[in-house]
């Protein structure tokens, strides 16, 4: 139950942030570690044969116990799977407000501007949003926050209606998830933080190679998507 609710609210929000749909390319995000069945190259210097190769680069993370780790292991996975939605909902809320003030929209036409990605996002991201587990949810929810400046509960009353924000705040609080509560970049957040540090300086993909020995994979922008974009 406490899932199927927040698979309702990511819903929500895909369509009236409006757009959470789509991962953004980082730097080494499609990287693929060397294939270690090939021959290695090497070279000849004084009559004997050198082989060299290159190995991914590795990050600490510092001294951490098995727990610990373990639940770091954790955010980085969620985290990766996640924030470049929220990088994308920024920009398309950028661009849908850009939208709204240029075409100087009544109150009907926005409402049918939303209500047609609701549409396009339903029907394309559903599946991805029901497969997300509570804590990918609840992570998203922050990083929509820190993207956008704004809280779940801000974006729904602002593209919706305050009383589907107040109905929605009311019912998630009955499972323990406040959608009024901001991202905290300096507290509980904070290694969340880093982690967005590194995406943007393009360390992520050898932080995530470091801890699972493959790279991060990123998916394509579905065309339909591009032109809200």
């Amino acid at each position: 139950m406490k899932t199927r609710l927040l698979t309702a609210i990511i819903l929500l929000l895909a369509a009236l942030c409006p757009g959470l749909s789509l991962r953004a390319e980082s730097e080494r995000g499609g990287d693929n570690p060397p294939d270690r069945r090939e021959r290695l190259p090497y070279y000849v210097e004084k009559g004997d044969t050198l082989y060299y190769d290159s190995l991914p680069p590795a990050v600490s993370i510092g001294s951490k116990t098995k727990k610990e780790l373990r639940q770091y292991r954790k955010l980085v996975a969620n985290f990766a799977k996640v924030y470049p939605y929220s990088t994308i909902a920024r920009q398309l809320v950028e661009n849908a407000d850009k939208a709204f003030a240029e075409g100087n929209m009544s109150r009907r036409q926005k409402e049918a501007y939303v209500n047609s990605l609701q549409r396009r996002i339903i029907s394309s991201y559903e599946k991805t949003a029901r497969q997300m587990t509570m804590s990918q949810g609840q992570l998203l929810m922050k990083l929509i926050d820190r993207e956008t400046g704004k809280s779940p509960h801000d974006l729904i009353r602002d593209y919706k209606s305050g009383v589907a924000a107040g109905f929605w705040q009311g019912l998630a609080s009955l499972f323990g998830v406040d959608m009024k509560k901001h991202y905290d970049p300096e507290g509980k957040d904070r290694d969340v933080e880093y982690l967005v540090a590194c995406w943007e300086d393009g360390s992520f993909p050898d932080l995530y190679y470091s801890l699972f020995n493959e790279y991060p994979v990123i998916p394509e922008i579905p065309d339909k998507m591009k032109k809200y974009l």
